[in-house]
């Protein structure tokens, strides 16, 4: 079985800026996300059948999109910011008309869709939430609530396999998919 995902890889600069940003939140009890594996996840898929790879990217290869910019600005806590688990920053633009089309052609061929999706890059995760952590989070979240982080210009997206090890997830792309 191989745990895969859909999503878009951010170019090396976004990912510098985030890295940089992320810096500033070390503190023990919260695990930033590796600078290369800063992501936009589209769907995940979870692990599947080595031979439905195949199937999966015919049926994302079906997409025609036209490229499109997004806004990288904000930041949130799931699931609150009382029990945050996941921090992130906020992406804006045309991404859910993509997910759409994604959530279709994957339902085609037997995966549930999403219910909700929220556009955002994982930057860190809370291990342990003590009043020094839950602290350190509401101040990233009051310094980078309205921060705008930039443009990115998306024309591909890919599929992708997540290998977890003692020291984190390895992620590698199984196939790139391009905008026409």
């Amino acid at each position: 079985m191989i745990r895969t995902f859909i999503a878009i890889d951010l170019p090396e600069e976004m990912k510098d800026e985030l890295s940089k940003i992320m810096d500033r939140l070390d503190l023990k009890g919260i695990k930033s996300v590796e600078r290369d594996n800063f992501h936009i996840t589209l769907k995940f898929l979870g692990e599947v059948r080595e031979d439905e790879i195949e199937k999966i990217v015919k049926k994302l290869y079906e997409i025609d999109f036209e490229p499109f910019n997004l806004k990288v600005c904000g930041s949130g806590v799931f699931p609150s910011p009382k029990r945050a688990r996941i921090v992130w920053i906020g992406v804006k633009g045309d991404l859910p008309r993509l997910v759409e089309i994604i959530e279709e052609k994957m339902a085609e061929i037997g995966f549930e869709r999403e219910k909700r999706f929220h556009s955002h890059i994982t930057v860190a995760r809370v291990k342990r939430s003590d009043g020094e952590i839950k602290e350190r989070i509401n101040k990233f979240l009051r310094e980078y609530k309205n921060i705008n982080f930039g443009e990115i210009k998306i024309d591909n997206f890919r599929l992708k396999k997540s290998t977890l090890t003692k020291k984190g997830p390895v992620y590698e792309t199984i196939q790139e998919f391009t905008s026409k």
